[in-house]
């Protein structure tokens, strides 16, 4: 019984550390979006500094 409790026990835990990393790499992922906007904003300001 103690057995079938522990193995139970891993597999949620294998379970939740996957869940984890994907969490993790779509924090990364929308990180990476939110910072190339930011890069694109300051290269249109400065495009629009330029043209007047």
């Amino acid at each position: 019984m103690k057995s079938s409790y522990l193995c139970c026990y891993l597999s949620e835990l294998e379970q939740s550390r996957h869940q984890e990393s994907h969490l993790r790499n779509k924090l990364k992922e929308k990180a990476a979006a939110r910072d190339d906007i930011k890069d694109k904003e300051r290269n249109a300001a400065k495009l629009k500094a330029l043209l007047s």
